[in-house]
């Protein structure tokens, strides 16, 4: 369960601290595991990828952290940067 929780708190970092409204996601298509990762999560397939021979999720935030599989990475996560 570490690399999931892992990534909420990247995508939570990224909408509170830098105000990033849109995560992109480049996945191979021979990786079933990222694919299967990146799609329970809840990120969105794109129509066409920008990088050719991977696939493209790309999904706004504020759709991403209202699914239950955000919530339940991160329960209990709190976020405190230190110089």
């Amino acid at each position: 369960m570490l690399p999931p929780r892992l990534g909420c708190a990247l995508i939570a970092l990224a909408a509170q601290l830098f105000g990033a409204d849109t995560l992109v996601s480049y996945v191979n298509p021979r990786h079933g595991h990222a694919l299967r990762l990146n799609g329970g999560a809840g990120l969105q397939l794109a129509a066409r990828s920008d990088k050719p021979g991977e696939q493209c999720f790309r999904t706004r935030l504020d759709a991403l952290v209202s699914t239950p599989f955000y919530r339940r990475c991160t329960r209990g996560l709190q976020i405190r940067l230190t110089q």
